[in-house]
């Protein structure tokens, strides 16, 4: 953390740097709703994944399981 010149932050010595606006909103604002929108959509496709889902005969049950834990 010293190198990344990030400790001060982390401990609450020092506030963390305000970025640029863009528009209306702040830079981490325009990020975040750029991850949401993304991870909506992600949660839809492992949603489909999950339903889809079948053994395949080449696992073992230990196999499949932890292919079902992967998805979750």
């Amino acid at each position: 953390m010293n190198a990344a010149e990030i400790f001060d932050v982390v401990t609450g010595k020092s506030k963390k740097p305000i970025l640029a606006k863009i528009g209306n909103e702040t830079e981490d604002e325009a990020r975040k709703s750029v991850y949401e929108q993304m991870s909506d959509t992600s949660i839809t496709i492992v949603q489909q994944k999950f339903y889809r889902y079948t053994m395949d005969p080449k696992d073992n049950i230990a196999g499949h399981i932890s292919k079902l834990e992967n998805l979750s």
